[in-house]
């Protein structure tokens, strides 16, 4: 077992591991000692052969050179600030591995959740908590390169992102009433309804399943039928129709 860093410059990348025919790589590990028992270790390594585990008890391991490069990044959160920070001074050197954080418990996974919601660097979460042949699954997953999250932390990130969603969409209870323009046609009137309370094109396009492109077309020609100069005069107008209209009593 392999379990001590080195610092030794890139050696011969092609190393080929006899018993699979794969490259060598490097497995590093990046938290306080015993965050990985060794019988995980020795698990890792009959599983990957052509594997190094190596372990640091410092971010700055990250960015140092391995005689077999770096094919994943196993993190403790408490090692994440430091990571960052170095990370946005000084890059890793490409190909850059991928990094996961390890999630001790699953019941801080709203704290990791928060985490790596912010973070520049990871991109997967490793349980801890997992069955050993499905751990194993998901490093294999991560040696390949593909991420990994949790199934219940992914349902909560939907819905954190459609909390905010809601919460920073627009009161279309405070509208004004449908005008009447007879210029426009239905869904001309639908879109300016949109930027009469503010909404960006961005948002209209998707309300509406349209594309970008589609809504300043729409916009084009609401501007032109209307004879106004921008989107905030032909909003003005839009507003003008629908309080004459509820004036009338319509």
């Amino acid at each position: 077992m392999n379990f001590a860093a080195t610092d030794e410059k890139n050696g011969d990348a092609s190393i080929i591991c006899p018993s699979t025919g794969q490259p060598r790589r490097t497995l590093l590990v990046i938290a306080s000692h015993g965050m990985l028992p060794h019988s995980m270790v020795h698990a890792l390594e009959r599983e990957f052969p052509w594997i190094t585990v190596e372990h640091r008890t410092e971010a700055t391991a990250a960015f140092a050179r391995y005689h077999h490069s770096l094919a994943l990044v196993l993190l403790d959160p408490a090692f994440l600030s430091s990571l960052e920070s170095i990370h946005a001074a000084q890059p890793m050197s490409p190909p850059q591995p991928l990094v996961a954080l390890i999630e001790h418990d699953s019941r801080e996974r709203d704290t990791t959740l928060a985490l790596i919601s912010s973070s520049r660097t990871v991109r997967s979460v490793l349980p801890m908590n997992l069955r050993l042949d499905i751990w194993l699954s998901v490093i294999r997953l991560m040696l390949s390169g593909g991420e990994y999250y949790p199934p219940q932390m992914l349902n909560r990130h939907q819905v954190s992102e459609e909390q905010t969603e809601r919460a920073q969409r627009p009161d279309l209870s405070a509208a004004p009433s449908t005008p009447y323009l007879p210029e426009l046609t239905p869904r001309e009137i639908e879109v300016l309804g949109m930027v009469a309370v503010g909404m960006q094109n961005k948002a209209i396009a998707a309300a509406f399943s349209l594309s970008e492109h589609t809504v300043k077309i729409h916009l084009h020609n609401i501007i032109a039928k209307l004879g106004v100069s921008n989107r905030t005069q032909a909003a003005a107008k839009y507003r003008e129709a629908a309080t004459r209209r509820t004036a009338d009593g319509f």
